[in-house]
């Protein structure tokens, strides 16, 4: 017992990292739904190494105009480089960051039981949230915010408290990586400086400033890019703007749906109930108690709320990551009764089995089945290769993913955006698709021109790769 009541926060939090990586790596190899960005990002990694030229751009943001940083790309290489060029490595690295920002986090905080205490709750709903868990087992640049932000807000509270060199670091380099791995959470980082300027007025310019130099460190690739290229994103970002977004989606009706929807994984009347309770929560305890920590994060979450719905912009799955950062610190900060309240409905909706299970669902095509058939391809195919995708599950035709592996595979995979004339060949993956030539029609196709089908590997009833040969 002694034993016990000297460790336990060691021991949950032991068991905290278990269930995490459980509900994570839980039949991965079967249920790895490998696509689209994750193949793009380590694409990126895979033509680093061949071409021995380090990239200097993030993933495009599909919104504006602009890249994220590079410093991403960075992220993701050593893992990569250890596992071979596996998928495996975004997911690595993605639990070695939460991971590592949790038990580095309770360590530091060690003459604080109420900040462990909260950090032990927060870890807990991150830990169950169904976002965070799809995008955790599909890896992507936005699946790195909340470590990042939720040391940003952490420290940010301490600095309030006692203003110190090593917290203002802390902070700012911590918020500047939340913001350069995804601008979505755009409308929290607008929410911080809001703070700073409204609310702050002691250390405020020494902040903005070390802010702003932590920002322009984590985002130099992308300096370095527009000095060479005369200054192109910019003038891209002001030339085109924004994409058009869908008017339903972006009315308050269809943001509040977007927003907590995805934040709760509920709909209808029992989102709106869960809104208006946990609402009422924080704001009671806010008004009725001295509670320094939770007022600035429900100040933060109410600015957050407030702009999002504010900027004319459609919100995805991936946008939440702010604002649900900021919601599971005031939940870890309730007192006692409500938040235990909350803590096992959530626990009831989220674990259930019927919700668990759906992320361990074998995946219509498996990494080591497309191993397996872009082995046999590139053992037979030694000229130079266009790689394009049709698919019935997704819209997208260059297939990243694709192209990764038939290199890895040995293929002499050329691009044909950058020169329709590198090759003779096209590489038709099906991905759970049919394809007639001279029938399916897309743009890179139509670059290729016209052709005869030479080739067709069926390696299994949903996926297969028709090889075409440019006509002279």
């Amino acid at each position: 017992m002694s034993f016990l009541k000297k460790y336990w926060i060691g021991i949950i939090a032991a068991l905290l990292v278990v269930l995490f990586l459980w509900l994570r790596f839980n039949n991965i190899r079967t249920s790895l739904m490998f696509f689209n960005d994750m193949g793009r990002d380590l694409l990126v990694l895979q033509d680093w190494i061949e071409t021995k030229k380090i990239p200097l751009l993030g993933p495009q943001t599909s919104a504006l105009p602009i890249n994220q940083s590079a410093i991403y790309f960075y992220m993701l290489m050593p893992a990569f480089l250890m596992t071979h060029g596996s998928p495996m490595a975004l997911l690595y690295t993605n639990a070695f960051v939460y991971i590592a920002a949790f038990l580095v986090g309770l360590w530091l905080l060690r003459g604080s039981k109420k900040l462990q205490l909260m950090l032990l709750t927060f870890f807990f709903l991150v830990t169950i949230s169904p976002q965070y868990i799809l995008q955790s087992r599909f890896v992507w640049n936005p699946s790195f915010i909340t470590p990042f932000l939720a040391i940003a807000l952490v420290s940010f509270y301490l600095l309030t408290e006692k203003f110190s060199k090593n917290r203002l670091v802390i902070f700012t380099s911590s918020l500047a990586m939340a913001i350069s791995v995804s601008y979505s959470i755009a409308p929290t980082f607008i929410a911080v400086f809001l703070f700073l300027i409204v609310f702050w007025k002691k250390n405020r310019m020494k902040t903005i400033l070390a802010e702003i130099l932590a920002l322009f460190v984590v985002n130099l690739p992308t300096v370095i890019f527009e000095i060479r290229h005369k200054f192109l994103l910019t003038s891209m970002l002001f030339s085109r703007g924004a994409e058009p977004q869908d008017a339903g989606d972006i009315s308050l009706f269809g943001k509040f749906n977007s927003l907590f929807g995805y934040s709760f994984n509920e709909s209808g009347w029992i989102l709106i109930a869960a809104v208006v309770i946990l609402a009422i929560f924080i704001t009671w305890y806010c008004l009725n108690k001295k509670n320094k920590e939770l007022g600035l994060f429900a100040k933060l979450l109410a600015m957050t709320v407030v702009i999002t719905f504010i900027v004319p912009l459609t919100i995805h799955a991936h946008y939440i990551f702010g604002f649900t950062t900021l919601l599971f610190l005031c939940i870890a900060l309730l007192p006692k009764i409500p938040q235990l309240i909350v803590l096992l409905v959530m626990t009831v909706a989220y674990l259930n089995p019927s919700i668990v299970s759906g992320y361990f669902k074998p995946a219509i095509r498996t990494y080591e089945q497309m191993t397996a058939c872009f082995a046999q391809v590139c053992g037979e195919v030694k000229d130079p290769i266009f790689v394009t995708v049709q698919s019935d599950f997704h819209p997208y035709h260059n297939g990243p993913e694709h192209r990764l592996m038939m290199k890895q595979a040995g293929c002499q995979v050329k691009y044909i955006e950058d020169d329709p004339n590198a090759a003779s060949l096209m590489a038709v993956v099906l991905d759970d698709s049919s394809f007639v030539n001279g029938e399916t029609k897309y743009n890179e196709l139509t670059m290729f021109g016209k052709a005869t089908e030479v080739k067709r590997f069926n390696c299994q009833a949903n996926f297969g790769v028709v090889i075409l040969k440019k006509s002279n």
